[in-house]
């Protein structure tokens, strides 16, 4: 029952947040290009302001859902809900950058950070999967440099387990 209700508190919580957040982004000048709206959010979410940023890049990507910096304001969206440990939706979020964003330059890090979700979320195998498509299809980017070091924590974690399981 207490569990129930902190958990009920906490959506009503992040609700009010973001009904606050609407409410500021209806009060904001909007600005009139994709350009300056994605510089706005990204100004937001840097600020700590992440249910403000998360308003205007979804505002960005209903106006100009074919503007080629779509594919950053939905990897931009994705990272505030990465900041917020809310990986279900940031994983959302990602997928959406690698399959319909798949050129833009964060594919790297949505792919890196996808991986850390998915290890929280205790999806060892999708998180092992998301590392290696990095180091395979971005083999000279900072992210695979990192996703080999993770990629290895995460053998070092099985081979642990495995001689954990072993010994009993």
């Amino acid at each position: 029952e207490t569990t129930d209700k902190k958990l009920s508190e906490l959506s009503d919580k992040d609700a009010a947040r973001q009904a606050e957040a609407q409410r500021r982004a209806e009060l904001l000048k909007k600005p009139g290009t994709a350009k300056e709206m994605l510089e706005l959010a990204d100004e937001k979410a840097k600020a700590g302001d992440r249910p403000l940023a998360r308003q205007l890049y979804a505002e960005l990507l209903q106006k100009w859902p074919k503007d080629t910096l779509a594919g950053q304001s939905e990897f931009g969206l994705a990272e505030t809900y990465y900041a917020d440990n809310k990986c279900e939706d940031a994983l959302s979020h990602y997928g959406i950058v690698l399959k319909e964003h798949a050129k833009i330059a964060a594919v790297p890090d949505a792919l890196l950070h996808a991986s850390d979700c998915f290890r929280k979320l205790k999806m060892t195998d999708a998180s092992r999967d998301a590392l290696n498509e990095l180091i395979k299809n971005h083999p000279k980017s900072d992210a695979a440099k990192t996703a080999k070091t993770k990629l290895a924590e995460l053998d070092k974690e099985k081979a642990a387990a495995a001689k954990k399981g072993g010994k009993k």
